[in-house]
């Protein structure tokens, strides 16, 4: 499906570009990239703003016919691409139900939970570096700069081990608590 701008498809929904625009801040609507290009994909973006459409808006430019003779001479190309752009539509739109029924869609509020907890697992992991002053120290009296890369190095590691460990257990759906359980 061809990707609109958000100008393109505020006309597409009937709407301001503002209003466009302010879903896209929100992550209401997700821009996508196509040939180099960002834009909105009008089904992907139609279904995550609750509309069930199934027409196309296609402006040709053309004016009305002013007679029947005039109507059997226009050309049908504009109707052709209605109905193309209306097939590639619905195509869209069934294939982003039969993914979210796979369960390879999420809802955005799940995504931005998911954040937050991977967050708060990265961010307790990094807190408990404070908890290594004493190695850190020893390591830079006894042997210098090279001690404290070394300290450093383990501390890394060992915040790896914990942050990929924590995460399974997201994964999993294990409930991470936020108790100072493993040292880093």
């Amino acid at each position: 499906m061809e990707l609109m701008t958000e100008a393109e498809y505020a006309r597409h929904r009937g709407v301001s570009r503002q209003a466009i625009n302010k879903a896209v801040r929100v992550g209401k609507i997700a821009l996508r990239e196509q040939n180099g290009r960002k834009g909105i994909d009008p089904a992907e973006a139609d279904r995550a703003m609750g509309l069930n459409v199934s027409r196309v808006l296609a402006d040709d430019g053309e004016r009305e016919p002013e007679s029947r003779a005039e109507l059997g001479a226009l050309p049908s190309s504009g109707l052709t691409r209605a109905k193309t752009a209306t097939e590639v539509y619905r195509a869209r739109l069934a294939e982003l139900e039969y993914n979210e029924r796979l369960g390879k869609l999420r809802p955005v509020e799940d995504v931005t939970i998911g954040a937050q907890r991977c967050a708060e697992v990265v961010l307790r992991a990094i807190r408990r570096i404070t908890g290594r002053a004493d190695e850190i120290a020893a390591l830079c009296a006894k042997d210098g700069v090279l001690g404290a890369r070394t300290a450093l190095r383990n501390i890394d590691r060992d915040l790896r081990r914990v942050v990929a460990d924590e995460f399974g257990k997201l994964a999993a759906g294990e409930n991470v608590d936020g108790g100072e359980s493993e040292p880093v």
